[in-house]
């Protein structure tokens, strides 16, 4: 509407700033020169000049908005990566690092990016004196999951507890189990699965007692405790790509995948489709998840579209699964075999028979845990064998094939690749994580830190540099509105 004439206008009172009520710079210039009146005249010349550029500076900082504020910061730091880049690598400015990034972190957040890794490491091995163990569980440890920032671990392990290790340092925090205590602090039985959020400040945990806890990392207590389950909750996930949802998955014997928000700590929704428990889980992009269950199926969950994918091949319970990218995946059963699949054919592009051998009590070798770096070709497999595995998809070739081979004693029960890519972190136990069918007593429960080769090691990633720049503004000015909100 418009205002009618002569009618005041009305509305809020608005703050004068100390920045607004400035004296004048002439007047500030005026009262200098009076001051400094029998010094040098160049002295006061320079002194004048410094004084009118400050003045001009307040005042393009009054008058520029939030958004420019923001669109000027990241073109600083942009201009600032790329020129490093340049210098690090010796680039006459030809090719632009900072563009490069740029695409692909799209192509990443589209789930199209790609990277062969696998056959650099053809040929190339680890030793055993590189490898790092780290000892700590009473039990044998199910599971394993990393901080983003890759400065600890944590191990959930078959007798309730949680154990935390400062990567760095070594030093390990025990967080004791529920069991036998009046007011529960923790799970009561074993801890089948662990996750943590992409911020790094919220630990969840999944365990045979049909409960998933969420963890403060700051004190290591119980925030939350959800019981939607109606079964052991034998597998958790959070995207292991760059930009995360804010999402949970978890699956348990109750045939039932759940979505929870890790930010209200509440559920989200229910997938039906298994037909018998759920074994494994995984997510690299936004809205889709991968499980695994007993009833030998692989399913692919297309979430905000309610669509689900089925692939079925092996002869017994799938007990891992794996994403490489949005359209290939791994498989690994209780049949011994390892599956490399395409979301664009029903039948697997690759089926490796006996992937870890024959086990020492008879019957092939139960594939355990699977991982891999995010949108590679490259396939890492633990078993009871001795070994973790490292294979090659090769989508042209339709193939699996091993390139390396690292010696580790025991179950791998869980891996957990940290996203730099310069290790995989690995749950060792005497037993498997699902059960004590057998046991190999001359392993040793612990976590294994294997050093990769650096053809594996991923490059600093400056578009996320770029973003936690900008949302750190965008937090401190919303914090700033908050205030001012809160005066009025």
């Amino acid at each position: 509407m418009r205002r009618a004439a002569g009618k005041p206008k009305t509305g809020r009172a608005h703050k004068v700033t100390s920045s607004q009520a400035r004296i004048p710079a002439k007047r500030k210039h005026a009262s200098f020169d009076d001051e400094i009146d029998s010094g040098d005249s160049g002295d006061e010349e320079a002194a004048v000049h410094a004084a009118a550029l400050a003045d001009e500076r307040e005042e393009e900082a009054d008058t520029e908005t939030a958004q420019e504020r923001r669109v000027r910061l990241a073109r600083e730091m942009l201009g600032a990566m790329d020129e490093a880049a340049r210098r690090r690598s010796g680039d006459d400015g030809d090719v632009d690092q900072v563009t490069q990034s740029l695409e692909e972190d799209a192509l990443r957040k589209a789930g199209r990016y790609r990277v062969e890794i696998a056959a650099s490491l053809r040929g190339q091995s680890v030793s055993h004196e590189a490898i790092r163990v780290l000892r700590g569980p009473q039990l044998s440890p199910t599971c394993v999951a990393l901080m983003p920032d890759e400065t600890a671990a944590f191990c959930g392990c078959k007798d309730g507890t949680i154990v935390r290790w400062d990567l760095q340092s070594g030093h390990r925090v025990v967080i004791p189990s529920g069991r036998g205590r009046e007011e529960a602090t923790g799970h009561t039985r074993d801890v089948l699965s662990a996750a943590v959020s992409a911020d790094g400040r919220v630990l969840m945990t999944g365990s045979r007692d049909k409960t998933l806890l969420f963890w403060d990392l700051r004190n290591f207590k119980v925030v939350k405790e959800l019981k939607g389950h109606r079964g052991p909750v034998n597998a958790l996930s959070v995207s292991r790509g760059d930009h995360s949802t804010g999402q949970l998955f978890s699956g348990a014997a109750d045939r039932c995948a759940k979505v929870w928000d890790i930010e209200q700590r509440g559920y989200l929704e229910t997938l039906y489709g298994h037909l018998e428990g759920i074994t494994s889980l995984d997510s690299i992009v936004a809205n889709q998840m991968l499980s695994a269950g007993v009833d030998r199926s692989v399913r692919l969950w297309k979430v905000d579209e309610e669509v689900q994918l089925l692939f079925q091949a092996h002869s017994a319970a799938v007990d891992c699964c794996a994403l490489l990218h949005a359209e290939a995946f791994v498989s690994g059963s209780q049949d011994g075999c390892l599956g490399y699949w395409t979301t664009k054919r029903k039948k697997p592009l690759a089926m490796r028979s006996l992937a870890h051998g024959v086990a020492p009590w008879g019957g092939a070798c139960w594939l355990s845990a699977l991982t891999s770096p995010c949108f590679s070709d490259l396939a890492i497999s633990g078993s009871c064998d001795g070994h973790l595995r490292f294979w090659h998809c090769d989508e042209m070739e339709r193939s699996l094939s091993q390139v390396m081979s690292v010696p580790l004693v025991g179950f791998i029960n869980g891996l957990a690749m940290a996203p730099s890519g310069k290790f995989v972190a690995c749950a060792v136990g005497q037993e498997h994580r699902l059960g004590r069918w057998f046991r190999i007593r001359e392993a040793r429960n612990s976590l294994c830190i294997v050093p990769l080769p650096a053809s594996v090691h991923r490059k600093p990633d400056l578009v996320r540099r770029v973003c936690n720049a900008t949302n750190g503004v965008d937090r401190d000015e919303e914090g700033d509105s908050n205030d001012d909100a809160s005066e009025d």
